[in-house]
């Protein structure tokens, strides 16, 4: 399993991909899965061993102003969180933030998953609609 953390408009992620997924310098997978946590926790690597695999990724957030990622922790802000994730995952690249090299990603399924907390910002109405369109 491989680990990279990325850093997109202050919000810190981890993405974790097999190298069996990498084709010519890009991953590609069937399935990317974006992992909301609850709350004040995050997701330890050792979760995703089994997971990730050729055909699964997982992306697992820090919530703005929490762990990782920059700015100021608000309900407001963690919305706004899922919203940079799903933004970030559409984009599919970046720069790593060590190395400086760029990455690039392709799947043909996005998920969204959350934990616990997660399901209370998941629920504002105005973030269902945006999803109902992916």
């Amino acid at each position: 399993m491989k680990l990279q953390l990325l850093i997109y408009k202050n919000l810190a992620v981890h993405f974790y991909y097999s190298k069996e997924s990498v084709s010519k310098n890009k991953i590609k997978i069937k399935n990317l899965f974006l992992i909301f946590p609850g709350l004040p926790t995050f997701i330890h690597k050792d979760f995703f061993n089994d997971k990730v695999d050729k055909d699964n990724a997982f992306l697992s957030i820090y919530y703005l102003g929490t762990w990782l990622s920059g700015g100021i922790f608000t309900y407001k802000n963690c919305k706004k969180a899922i919203e940079l994730t799903v933004e970030f995952a559409k984009n599919k690249k970046r720069i790593k933030t060590f190395d400086n090299e760029k990455i690039y990603w392709d799947y043909k399924n996005l998920h969204l998953i959350g934990h616990s907390f997660a399901d209370n910002p998941f629920s504002h109405q105005k973030y269902q609609k945006q999803t109902s369109k992916m």
